[in-house]
């Protein structure tokens, strides 16, 4: 998966606009072997690409071809991403 086409598949992550409430702005992105993270300005986190051991973090085992909410999650300030698992630290650690 190149860069450029993980980039333009986060809400948002190019250009500013007018549904900014629903788009929300990338400031940081963690890519693991087969998946994608992207960390919102606001805390929220998105994931997608394969499912490996729950590595999405969506509490399913199937595949995203397309970025997907974790909501599941507090505001989170920092993500990583590894082959098989991610992480994310939210205002305490």
């Amino acid at each position: 998966m190149s860069a450029v086409l993980v980039l333009s598949q986060v809400p948002n992550a190019t250009a500013a606009s007018a549904n900014s409430a629903q788009k929300p702005k990338i400031v940081d992105i963690a890519i693991g072997s087969g998946h994608v993270l992207a960390l919102g300005s606001e805390g929220g986190v998105w994931s997608w690409g394969k499912m490996s051991n729950g590595s999405l973090g969506l509490g399913d085992l199937v595949d995203a071809s397309t970025p997907q909410k974790i909501d599941s999650l507090p505001p989170v300030r920092a993500i990583a991403a590894a082959p098989f698992h991610s992480a994310a630290g939210d205002k305490d650690g």
